[in-house]
């Protein structure tokens, strides 16, 4: 520690120095349910395509393809019930599955800023959206 508090460190980069981990595996839990495993895998893919896909965030995005899961099932019990509940004093309020989802969709939107996993959050972390693109064309733009 310097006189003042910690010593200043280097400005951290967004690329690794380190090569990138290749386990890109799901989780147990994850794989068994065909909606998480798909949102995994997208995530995944996506944060791979932007060279920032470390092991370290393996444990965010498994509770990320997770609540994917879960906001499908919610979703589908809203549209089958309504989203509205009525009590027997006849009083219409949201419904468990409603409050659910809604809390589900916050955490997952927080889990996308926090990863990069939406267009806002990317250019936040200036990072360019390189979907879509060959490795030439990638390459010549990250060139300049």
């Amino acid at each position: 520690m310097g006189a003042r508090g910690p010593m200043k460190k280097a400005k951290l980069s967004l690329a690794p120095s380190t090569p990138v981990s290749k386990d890109r595996e799901a989780p147990p839990l994850v794989a068994a349910d065909p909606i998480a495993k798909a949102a995994w895998d997208n995530a995944v893919d996506q944060l791979v395509n932007q060279g920032i896909y470390q092991n370290c965030d393996q444990e965010a995005l498994e509770r990320y393809a997770f609540l994917a899961g879960l906001c499908r099932r919610y979703q589908k019990d809203c549209l089958e019930s309504g989203g509205i509940q009525v009590t027997s004093t006849g009083y219409k309020q949201l419904s468990a599955e409603l409050s659910c989802l809604l809390k589900t969709s916050s955490e997952m939107r927080s889990l996308e800023r926090a990863l990069g996993l939406n267009p806002e959050a990317r250019r936040s972390m200036d990072l360019g959206a390189i979907e879509n693109k060959d490795e030439l064309t990638a390459f010549l733009d990250e060139a300049g």
